[in-house]
């Protein structure tokens, strides 16, 4: 519908209106994206830990820098951890930039960052895990599989 267009969603005409409605209609389903594209950009599953066991993980690699620092905002704000992965080194500072009161671990090895509120306490289970490479060419995917271990 072009801007201005006649009576569009929720009775509102902009353009504007229309991403205010779509961004009512997120938070009402309990998701606070910083934009409403970035809540179409990116579907946060932020009840996987409880349902799994295991954490959601935001895969920055493909995603718009923007949508990346989205995701991570909702979860958060949702859940007071993001995990984020195949973060490209220039984004590694503008989510520092975003987020000066959390805890910023990074994994430079695999590309990987755990973004902490302050309040935040990583679950424990008691459980251990081993992580063998067959060479350091596996280093990437054994620290990935190290972190995850770790956060779950």
């Amino acid at each position: 519908m072009p801007n201005g267009g006649g009576k569009g969603f929720g009775g509102r005409t902009s353009t504007d209106s229309m991403l205010g409605a779509l961004t009512d209609l997120v938070d009402a389903v309990g998701c606070s994206p910083a934009t409403a594209e970035t809540a179409f950009a990116v579907t946060p599953d932020l009840d996987r830990q409880r349902r799994k066991g295991v954490p959601e993980v935001i895969m920055a690699d493909g995603k718009r820098p923007g949508d990346a620092r989205g995701a991570a905002r909702v979860f958060l704000d949702q859940t007071g951890r993001a995990l984020l992965s195949r973060v490209e080194s220039s984004l590694v500072e503008p989510l520092r930039a975003d987020f000066p009161d959390c805890r910023v671990e990074e994994y430079s090895a695999s590309r990987m960052l755990a973004i902490k509120r302050p309040d935040f306490n990583t679950p424990t289970t008691g459980g251990q895990v081993g992580v063998i490479t067959a060479g350091s060419s596996d280093l990437p995917a054994a620290q990935e599989a190290a972190v995850m271990a770790s956060e779950m």
